[in-house]
C-alpha cells in the first residue's frame, strides 16, 4: 500500500513533500490570525475594564497605587473566569475592592453596599460580590502582595532620591504615585 507522502495525485515523493510542508505552514498561518484575532478582542475588553477601574478609582477617591494593584491582580486572574464582558467587568471591579482593602486605609474603602450601587448593576446582591471576592483571592492564591512602579515612587520621593518637582519627560514624576 502507497505512503500518502508518496501517492498524493500522482505526486512525486519531493513534490508531495513540499505540498505537505505547504499545508502545514497553511495551517499554521490560519490558526496564528484566529489567535491574534482572539488577542485583540481580548485586549480590547482588557482596555475597557482597566478604563473602567481608573474611572471607579477617581470616583471613590482611591490612590492610583490602587488602581496599579488591582490592574495586577486583574491580569493574573483574568484568564480564569468566563470570557464573556460582564463577568470579565465584575472581575475587575473585585480586583479593584480587594486592592483597596489590601492598600487603602480603612475610612478609605469602599463598602459593599456601595459597590453594588456603583457597579452600573453588574451585581444584585452583596452576597454575589463577596462570593465573587472569595474566588478572585482564590485565584489569587491569597497572594495579595504586589509591588509596582508607583510604590517605588513613593518609596524614593520618601528617602528624599526623587523630589516633588522633579519631572520626567516634561510630566511631574510625583504625579504617578499620587493623586
Amino acid at each position: 500500500m502507497p505512503s500518502p507522502l508518496t501517492d498524493i495525485a500522482g505526486l512525486d515523493r519531493e513534490a508531495s513533500v513540499d505540498l505537505m510542508a505547504m499545508l502545514k505552514i497553511m495551517q499554521k498561518k490560519a490558526k496564528n490570525q484566529v489567535v491574534l484575532r482572539n488577542r485583540s478582542s481580548d485586549l480590547k475588553k482588557r482596555e475597557s475594564i482597566i478604563n473602567y477601574m481608573l474611572e471607579l478609582t477617581e470616583q471613590f477617591s482611591l490612590h492610583l497605587s490602587t488602581c496599579f494593584v488591582a490592574i495586577s491582580f486583574y491580569d493574573r486572574v483574568f484568564h480564569e473566569f468566563s470570557t464573556d464582558v460582564k463577568t470579565q467587568g465584575k472581575v475587575g471591579i473585585v480586583c479593584l475592592l480587594v486592592a483597596a482593602k489590601y492598600e487603602e486605609k480603612e475610612v478609605n474603602t469602599p463598602s459593599f453596599s456601595f459597590f453594588c450601587n456603583q457597579s452600573y448593576s453588574l451585581f444584585k446582591t452583596v452576597e454575589e460580590i463577596s462570593l465573587f471576592e472569595i474566588n478572585v483571592v482564590e485565584a489569587l492564591h491569597w497572594r495579595l502582595d504586589t509591588v509596582t512602579c508607583s510604590h517605588f515612587i513613593d518609596m524614593l520621593t520618601s528617602l528624599s532620591v526623587l523630589f516633588n518637582d522633579d519631572t520626567y519627560l516634561n510630566r511631574p514624576v510625583s504625579r504617578v504615585a499620587r493623586k
